[in-house]
């Protein structure tokens, strides 16, 4: 049977801690597959926020305008079991960009110990909401993330000449300064 393997980044720059919930939990006693999904999720428009994407008036980070951000696909492994009141740290980043977008990656990890529990990958485009078509990035968002894409090996952009945004991203509460770490290049098969 073949198995998903995610190809996880070696550098985060967005942190989050949470507690797992009563509700996180399924009927066999641990975290459900979904509530793994459900925490990224959250964590990718938190991440959004943090990088300088600006709200828009339903405060949904992933609109400029007509142009849409959506989800095209989504992978999820699993190292270890996750149980109620557990102590977890999210991490994520942007990664693997194309010419109409890119994957958020994400390294869940038990946060007294660092046990890695899941690596999780939700791939992304932009589309004209009006033309209902695929659109390239928009320069707002390469400039916002123009530090992922200048370490991203894998990518065809060149970070936009003018890296100025309206507001310092690094103010944010949950910015992580991840020059001076480093984390191992995990490429996680599920055993």
């Amino acid at each position: 049977m073949a198995r998903v393997s995610i190809n996880a980044p070696e550098e985060y720059d967005y942190k989050k801690l949470f507690t797992v919930t009563y509700s996180d939990i399924n009927c066999a006693g641990h975290m459900a597959n979904n509530m793994f999904l459900s925490h990224c999720n959250e964590a990718l428009l938190q991440y959004l926020l943090a990088k300088g994407h600006p709200k828009t008036p339903q405060n949904y980070p992933g609109m400029i305008g007509d142009i849409a951000m959506i989800t095209t696909d989504c992978a999820l492994t699993f190292k270890s079991e996750v149980f109620y009141m557990d102590e977890l740290l999210l991490e994520a980043t942007v990664h693997e960009f194309s010419k109409n977008g890119f994957d958020f990656a994400f390294k869940i990890s038990r946060e007294s110990t660092g046990k890695l529990v899941a690596v999780a990958k939700i791939g992304a485009i932009y589309i004209d909401t009006v033309n209902h078509s695929v659109v390239p990035i928009p320069d707002l968002i390469k400039e916002i993330f123009s530090d992922n894409m200048a370490r991203d090996k894998n990518s065809n952009f060149m970070p936009p000449v003018n890296n100025t945004l309206s507001h310092d991203p690094k103010k944010h509460p949950n910015h992580i300064n991840n020059e001076s770490q480093s984390s191992p290049n995990y490429i996680i098969k599920r055993m």
